[in-house]
């Protein structure tokens, strides 16, 4: 429920059955008042004390945390609420118009529908979403359709990021009617991203809405997400009021695939303003590694992926989806296969050994455990690599991939079938230490080689707790301080004296925002601009050893 239940979920009949529910909100970045944080709302009254006290329901640090939370018994239903950093009105929260129950029209409370225990997601305070996450508000109008005793319901590629169990399962995130206007409405939190979705008036795709021409993608609506998003309401089956198909341009794609160690045929690309994501548009050798082809495109915000083909199989970027914004004629910067942005390619290490292992002795293995990645040929599922037991290590499966040529890969481990998704493994938006967003809606791990040592990447199935066997793990397993953590302007990251490190930070996206080689001892990273919010830090001894951490900026 952690996912499902948002600032804004909302149900149907209720009934007088009382639910637990733990209110939580993120304090980071703020200063807590003397009276410590509260959450107020009409749902007291229920829990035995008077509704809007201020200093009715206090909430509790959770160990050394900046998330506060507080757990009530109170019958199902809907209720408003907002949270204090104090004993006093004084120190309310100013709740986002995005996220208002009115979106900005007067009543700028949060809102809730229990229907059963329930822990909320912990909604950083002032703002709408969990740290690392954004707000998305979905809105339908069915004012012309019978709806479905079923319900209404957005089924999309968001699903499985945003908490439930897959992607594209149409009966499961529900959409509710909460102003009696025929508005169906429904709130997720997931990462920044371009996911595809459609509305459907029934928990089985027969209900599905039929998507016009003009404002489709593959039959689907389709939202890039680069923040906190109140999506139009749109009737079911139509474009938004008011839509008009976008002008096409001339746009010149260029990729320099001079550091890419798989062989491939062709390189096209794909996306939803060029081509519906199908590919098929071919880019021009230049020479030296750089392809380049001019393609009518649709103006706005396009996203899009190269793919390096073999053998007419595409090999996806395993980035995140590439996203800019085209309002003329234009010829975009160069980017580099499979690296976030535009920027030159990185310097490529000779090949590595790699080998991979993971624990599954908390759950039951499959006949065959698999590692996927974008480093096979195919990529992904269709080059699964079979894992062996781990020698002495009962419940834990293992494969060395000799020679690795990438200097960058994503992967993922899979308990069974690989075409079946549900077998792969899925991480909780906040457990993003060693993961990154897959352009799709979920996460996939990645790794960086900075030298051509031999390393190995062993990790509990589905999360981010690394194995300690053997004796690679103890550099991993240590804690690398870094002070003050949030950082304002400077910080200081405390390494040992004893050996030279390579730290690397990047953003939410994968991007590399700071690099700092060869380096030991105490070292300033300074914040030069950078925005607000947290960074994945990387640390990399000279065994090719990885210890990976978080860092904040105010």
């Amino acid at each position: 429920m952690y996912f499902a239940a948002l600032s804004f979920v909302f149900a149907g009949a209720l009934s007088a059955q009382n639910a637990n529910v733990t209110f939580r909100v993120d304090m980071a970045g703020q200063t807590v008042g003397a009276g410590g944080v509260h959450v107020a709302g009409d749902f007291q009254g229920a829990a035995g004390g008077t509704n809007w006290t201020a200093n009715g329901t206090p909430l509790t640090q959770v160990g050394s945390t900046t998330i506060y939370a507080a757990t009530v018994s109170i019958p199902h239903g809907q209720y408003e609420f907002k949270f204090l950093s104090d004993s006093a009105w004084s120190g309310v929260e100013g709740v986002p118009a995005n996220c208002q129950k009115e979106y900005g029209g007067g009543n700028d409370n949060r809102v809730v529908n229990i229907l059963s225990d329930t822990t909320l997601a912990a909604i950083k305070f002032g703002e709408c979403a969990p740290d690392g996450l954004e707000y998305v508000m979905f809105r339908v109008d069915m004012s012309n359709q019978t709806v479905s005793p079923n319900g209404v319901h957005v089924a999309g590629a968001f699903q499985a990021a945003a908490g439930f169990p897959a992607n594209w399962q149409p009966g499961t995130t529900r959409m509710f009617d909460v102003n009696n206007n025929d508005v169906f409405v429904r709130a997720v939190y997931i990462p920044a991203g371009t996911y595809e979705y459609k509305f459907v008036n029934d928990t089985a795709w027969s209900g599905a809405e039929t998507v016009p021409a003009g404002c489709q993608v593959n039959t689907n609506r389709e939202m890039v997400i680069a923040g906190s998003t109140l999506l139009p309401v749109t009737e079911f089956g139509q474009c938004p009021a008011g839509f008009v198909p976008p002008t096409r341009f001339n746009v010149t794609y260029r990729v320099d695939l001079s550091t890419t160690c798989i062989p491939f045929d062709s390189v096209d690309v794909a996306g939803g303003a060029i081509n519906g994501w199908s590919g098929g548009d071919n880019l021009t050798d230049m020479g030296n590694g750089i392809y380049e082809g001019t393609f009518l495109t649709d103006s706005g915000n396009v996203v899009f992926k190269f793919r390096a083909l073999v053998a007419g199989s595409p090999n996806w970027e395993g980035i995140p989806d590439r996203i800019l914004t085209i309002s003329g004629d234009t010829t975009l910067p160069l980017a580099c296969f499979n690296v976030s942005g535009f920027n030159a390619c990185p310097s490529v290490p000779d090949p590595a050994d790699v080998t991979f292992r993971v624990d599954l002795s908390s759950q039951i293995p499959a006949a065959t455990i698999y590692l996927i990645g974008d480093f096979t040929i195919p990529a992904w599922q269709g080059g699964a690599i079979p894992m062996t037991p781990s020698p002495g290590n009962p419940g834990v499966f293992e494969v060395t991939v000799p020679d690795m040529c990438p200097g960058s890969f994503f992967y993922k481990f899979v308990n069974g079938d690989v075409n079946n998704s549900a077998n792969e493994e899925t991480f909780a938006a906040p457990d993003t230490l060693c993961v990154l967003p897959s352009g799709v809606g979920g996460f996939n791990r990645f790794f960086e080689r900075t030298n051509n040592d031999p390393v190995t990447l062993q990790f509990v199935f589905g999360t981010c707790t690394q194995l300690t066997i053997g004796t690679e793990e103890v550099f991993a397993h240590q804690n690398i301080g870094v002070s003050p953590n949030p950082i304002d302007e400077v910080g200081f990251i405390n390494l040992s004296n004893d050996e030279r490190y390579n730290v690397t930070l990047r953003d939410l996206n994968g991007r590399t925002v700071r690099e700092l080689l060869n380096v030991n001892g105490r070292v300033a990273v300074e914040r030069n601009g950078l925005p607000a919010g947290m960074y994945l830090m990387q640390v990399v001894n000279q065994k090719g050893e990885v210890n990976n951490s978080k860092v904040s900026f105010r």
